[in-house]
């Protein structure tokens, strides 16, 4: 499978878990740092202001800004030099974000889950689906620097 259907599978089902009710408190802060604010009552959509948000200012201004144009710069260097330009360097930090969130939500579900003595079974299902996502998209990733797979 391609490096995209799995971002898309994962990323709804992290949007479906969350609307099911599964909303530990990492995935509040980090929808409160991108300025999403979704009730908690009927997962309505209350407000959103990315463009204002911590994550924006991070990722925009300051450090962030100046990482990512430090990253970019290098890519294109390394490109001038090798006389190819490899654009799939640029995306390598986003999806090991990704990769770092799904867990990080996973597990945070897999805590939560823990937490809630009646709710046993809830651990192994989620561990039974997020462990063969999760390694299996680091496969595609793989494949996709590697040139085996068209991404």
């Amino acid at each position: 499978m391609k490096v995209w259907n799995y971002m898309m599978v994962m990323l709804t089902m992290m949007i479906f878990l969350f609307f099911m009710g599964l909303s530990p408190p990492e995935v509040s802060t980090k929808l409160d740092k991108m300025g999403i604010n979704i009730s908690s009552t009927d997962a309505s959509l209350v407000s959103y202001d990315v463009g204002n948000s911590n994550w924006y200012s991070f990722l925009f201004s300051g450090s962030g800004a100046l990482l990512l144009t430090v990253l970019t710069g290098g890519a294109v260097i390394v490109g001038f030099f090798t006389k190819s330009f490899e654009w799939k360097l640029v995306l390598l930090p986003f999806f090991t974000t990704f990769v770092i969130a799904f867990v990080g939500f996973g597990w945070s579900i897999i805590t939560l889950a823990s937490n809630n003595d009646s709710a046993g079974w809830l651990v192994k299902i989620i561990a039974t689906i997020f462990l063969p996502l999760t390694v299996m998209f680091i496969v595609s990733i793989v494949e996709w620097f590697g040139g085996a797979g068209t991404g």
